[in-house]
């Protein structure tokens, strides 16, 4: 575990959701009562807490979703955010994503319609068998959902790299001496995302931690990987590029040996206060 020294979150950021998200989220788990941010280092490097810095600090952009711009050393810092999860994915999305969106309309007519004060509602993520969900089944499954989600999401923004990179020097109006670029990567899945060990729920997964996505760091374009899970915020962990070595590989989990385990139907719970109008 390390530990960034106490800063303020760049109020700016909360207009882009994504980064509020994440960084809100983040801030509340990891800040200890000494005002310092404690985060995961995957690999030794002590540019990590730079990194994480520069995170809370960079301001919102629409390509990419944050910049911060270090105008002493005339560094460009480029910071990007997708969400993936562990369930099976369409053309039209996840089914994660898709089902939320289903039931958040559902919930806004009853509001809309009754005055109802409590609203619970199933959100299903995993698989089904005669319209039954079993815990700790498919395990495969979710494991390779959970590779082809992030990697699939991975790949799309790798290539709007240059995009970004421009969009964000025409903002600046001038040509920076180094630009590093950070994917923030956050599990959605609701729940959480587990190893299946013994036929029950085991230890968190984080992909920092994993072969297969310390390589896709190792093999892109990229400078950062950081990752956090919207079940557990306090997941919050940092992996530099440049601290990939085989050591980092050989102590990695492989994935291809995992089993996953989530919850496929979680609950929902949304209460409504309303407030009378004078």
């Amino acid at each position: 575990m390390s530990k960034k020294k106490k800063h303020k979150i760049n109020d700016e950021v909360k207009t882009k959701e994504e980064l509020k998200i994440f960084c809100d989220h983040a801030y509340e788990k990891c800040c200890d009562e000494q005002g310092d941010i404690n985060f995961y280092s995957a690999g030794n490097n002590c540019s990590n807490y730079n990194i994480v810095d520069k995170l809370f600090k960079c301001i919102p952009f629409e390509h990419p979703d944050g910049y911060y711009f270090d105008s002493k050393e005339s560094v460009l810092y480029i910071f990007e955010h997708f969400e993936f999860d562990c369930s099976p994915s369409s053309n039209y999305g996840s089914k994660l994503r898709r089902n939320e969106s289903i039931v958040l309309k559902k919930e806004n007519n009853e509001i809309k319609n009754k005055k109802v004060t409590e609203i619970t509602s199933i959100v299903e993520q995993g698989y089904c068998e005669n319209n039954t969900y079993k815990m700790g089944a498919n395990g495969i499954e979710y494991r390779n959902n959970y590779i082809e989600n992030f990697t699939n999401s991975f790949n799309k923004h790798l290539s709007q790299i240059e995009k970004y990179k421009d969009d964000c020097m025409k903002k600046l109006k001038l040509l920076p001496n180094k630009i590093v670029i950070s994917f923030v990567c956050e599990d959605k899945t609701l729940g959480g995302t587990y190893y299946k060990e013994n036929n029950k729920m085991g230890k968190c997964v984080n992909p920092l931690a994993t072969k297969q996505f310390i390589n896709l760091l190792k093999n892109s374009s990229i400078d950062y990987l950081i990752f956090n899970s919207q079940n557990d915020p306090s997941q919050l962990t940092v992996l530099s590029k440049n601290s990939i070595n085989d050591n980092l590989l050989k102590k990695s989990e492989d994935l291809e040996e995992k089993e996953f385990y989530i919850i496929p139907a979680f609950p929902k719970i949304t209460f409504i206060k309303y407030y009378d109008k004078k």
